[in-house]
C-alpha cells in the first residue's frame, strides 16, 4: 500500500514538473521566432537601403506592400531626377511588443544635383511585418525629409 500512496503522490509533482517544462518550452520557442523576425527586418531594412542607395528602385519595390506601390514610385519619381545618395547608415531600430511593427531610423548623405553639396538627412521608416507572406514590408519610407530638405535649401 506505501508504494501505491507513493506512486500516487509523485504523480501531481511529475505533472508539474512537465507542465514547467511545457511552458519554458514555448516560452523559448516564441523568444526564437521573435529572434528571427528581428532578424529578418535587419537584412530587409539594410537591403532596401542598399537597393535605394544604388539607385535600383525596382528591387526596392519588393520591400514595398502592393497597396502603396504608387505612392512609392511618385517618392522615386521626386528623387530620382535630382537626389544621389552617397551612403546610407541604420542607426536604431525600434520593435513593437508583438515584433510585428518595427521604426528604423536610417542617416543618409546626400547630394542634389541642383547644387553639389553634401548633405545629411536622418529619417524615420515604418516597417511591418506580413504574417501570410513572412516578410517585412516598409510602410513608410521617410523620404519626404530628403525632397523637402533638398528642395528647401536649393532654392525650389
Amino acid at each position: 500500500m506505501k508504494r501505491t500512496i507513493r506512486t500516487g503522490s509523485r504523480l501531481p509533482r511529475i505533472c508539474a514538473i512537465f507542465l514547467l517544462a511545457l511552458i519554458t518550452l514555448s516560452c523559448a520557442t516564441t523568444g526564437h521566432k521573435d529572434l528571427k523576425v528581428k532578424k529578418a527586418l535587419t537584412q530587409s531594412v539594410d537591403m532596401f537601403n542598399s537597393d535605394i542607395r544604388w539607385q535600383d528602385y525596382d528591387s526596392a519595390r519588393a520591400f514595398i506592400p502592393k497597396i502603396q506601390e504608387d505612392h512609392y514610385w511618385a517618392e522615386i519619381d521626386r528623387m530620382k531626377h535630382d537626389i544621389r545618395l552617397t551612403e546610407y547608415e541604420v542607426r536604431d531600430i525600434v520593435f513593437s511588443e508583438n515584433c510585428l511593427i518595427a521604426w528604423v531610423t536610417v542617416h543618409y548623405q546626400y547630394w542634389s544635383l541642383e547644387s553639389p553639396i553634401l548633405r545629411n538627412a536622418t529619417v524615420k521608416q515604418t516597417w511591418r511585418f506580413e504574417e501570410a507572406k513572412k516578410a517585412w514590408k516598409v510602410t513608410n519610407t521617410g523620404f519626404k525629409a530628403i525632397t523637402e530638405n533638398s528642395s528647401s535649401s536649393s532654392g525650389f
